[in-house]
């Protein structure tokens, strides 16, 4: 969804392709991976650094899902541990922790025990990857297309 959301960025930046199917993004193109979809956004200013980042490690942690032949969950300590690094600092995390603690007592349970490492990583990885799906979706509103230069 990220790279599909970058790529739909991509294309209302770029100048116009002149055929149906832009190669520019099949396998084979300039932006025909994830990586570089994601430097490409990052060097026109589509998206932040700290995004760049953030979606580069979750592009490695989708690639272990696919290639491990293992079973692997996100709440592997590896994985977890990388996750946490994708979304350190995220604006939004200590927002989440901060509503979880004024719940807690609620639950039976002491806001002191609500840590980022006693919440479920898919819970944490599903908020922050759909707030940038979303981020995505009000860039592309707001982006300005690259003219076409005649002549």
């Amino acid at each position: 969804m990220l790279e599909l959301g970058l790529e739909k960025l991509l294309v209302a930046k770029l100048v116009e392709s002149t055929v149906k199917r832009d190669p520019i993004f099949e396998n084979n193109g300039a932006l025909g991976t994830f990586s570089a979809k994601i430097e490409m956004s990052y060097r026109l200013g589509l998206i932040t650094k700290k995004q760049s980042v953030m979606f580069n490690i979750f592009r490695r942690i989708r690639n272990e899902f696919a290639h491990n032949v293992s079973s692997i969950s996100l709440s592997d300590s590896d994985i977890r541990d990388r996750l946490n690094a994708a979304i350190e600092d995220h604006l939004v995390i200590d927002a989440y922790l901060s509503a979880l603690r004024e719940k807690a007592p609620e639950w039976g349970m002491s806001s002191e025990s609500i840590t980022i490492n006693s919440v479920s990583p898919r819970n944490i990885f599903e908020l922050i990857f759909g707030l940038e799906i979303e981020f995505l979706n009000i860039a592309l509103m707001r982006v300005e297309k690259i003219k076409e230069r005649t002549g």
